[in-house]
């Protein structure tokens, strides 16, 4: 019997200290992120919160305020001279006729949290309103439109500048990824010229996705959906013929998961764009340093200009990654 407990109690220490390794190793492979990408992550969720306070101080500002409209005081004079009933059946054809030709609800009714939230997002990344469906009237929503476009944009630069040097850098991990597993090469020639390929391959991409999502969603021609897809990654703001959600009766569920589908992609298309850049970045700087390198070859001395990509890559890269590095530029 006490040898028995014996082996029960070695058993249960040994599963115990194989649970609390095991949990441990979890906690430090699975939750514990790198400083780079806790700062996208932050960046991201403070400007989600700066567009929802956005929002919320349009609605409360600009919600409540009914457009002196000339149109509709006159509409409303005509009407006098007809019956109740029949002032009911014009309005409400008056009403669908606007809702369908132009894409906008009359002034007169109040926004919403969604309309709101989205004309913020549409403001402070430089789009304009192409696709919002409301103009600002009273004094105050002004005011708080110029201070919050004043602290908005800033935000946004920064933002999109943390996540797409994550994204470029997922995208130099993955060219030595594929280089190691698939080539069984450690040194990776020409990385910035591939860099800069991959990256541009991704924004070709995403813009035949932004293509076919607009041409599905609101049945544009490809042509439309192409020409609407980029002035809205470019910030270009000349698509003004084309109005998002023209067929569709306002803040309802269709409406509100379209616009948040295109508002996910701009975001995205934007880091898309931070990345193309970062990488013209890196792959401008390596051929300077690769050019001061050709120079003091030529001279006889030795090759001071090494490491180019480990820092702009990432901080806490590997000893191999930066020999790596410096092998594949000198």
């Amino acid at each position: 019997m006490k040898r028995e407990k014996t082996k029960l109690l070695r058993e249960a220490v040994r599963v115990r200290s194989m649970t609390t390794k095991c949990r441990a190793s979890c906690r430090t492979n699975c939750f514990r992120l790198k400083p780079e990408t806790n700062l996208a992550l932050m960046l991201c969720l403070v400007f989600y919160l700066y567009i929802c306070l956005g929002g919320a101080l349009f609605l409360l500002l600009e919600g409540r305020a009914e457009a002196p409209d000339k149109t509709l005081k006159e509409r409303e004079r005509l009407l006098r001279e007809f019956s109740p009933r029949q002032q009911v059946t014009i309005h409400q054809f008056c009403d669908t006729v606007n809702r369908i030709e132009r894409g906008k609800r009359p002034d007169h009714v109040l926004w919403s949290f969604m309309e709101s939230t989205d004309f913020a997002y549409q403001v402070v990344t430089a789009q304009g309103t192409m696709q919002t469906t409301r103009l600002l009237r009273t004094t105050g929503a002004k005011i708080s439109y110029i201070i919050f476009v004043f602290l908005g944009i800033p935000l946004t630069v920064l933002t999109l500048r943390a996540t797409g040097q994550r994204l470029n850098i997922l995208v130099y991990s993955t060219i030595r990824f594929v280089n190691v597993k698939v080539f069984h090469r450690q040194l990776t020639p020409n990385i910035h010229i591939k860099a800069v390929l991959f990256n541009t391959a991704i924004l070709i991409t995403t813009l035949l996705m932004g293509m076919t999502m607009y041409s599905l969603t609101q049945d544009w021609t490809l042509l439309d959906s192409m020409f609407y897809t980029i002035s809205a990654v470019f910030t270009i703001s000349n698509s003004r013929e084309q109005v998002v959600n023209k067929d569709i009766e306002n803040n309802s569920d269709k409406d509100i998961i379209y616009r948040f589908l295109f508002n996910l992609f701009t975001f995205f298309a934007y880091t898309v764009l931070s990345s193309a850049a970062w990488s013209a970045h890196h792959f401008t700087r390596h051929m300077r340093f690769k050019a001061q390198n050709q120079r003091s070859a030529k001279n006889g001395s030795t090759c001071p200009w090494v490491e180019i990509t480990s820092q702009a890559v990432s901080p806490s890269k590997s000893t191999r990654d930066r020999e790596t590095d410096r092998e594949s530029v000198c």
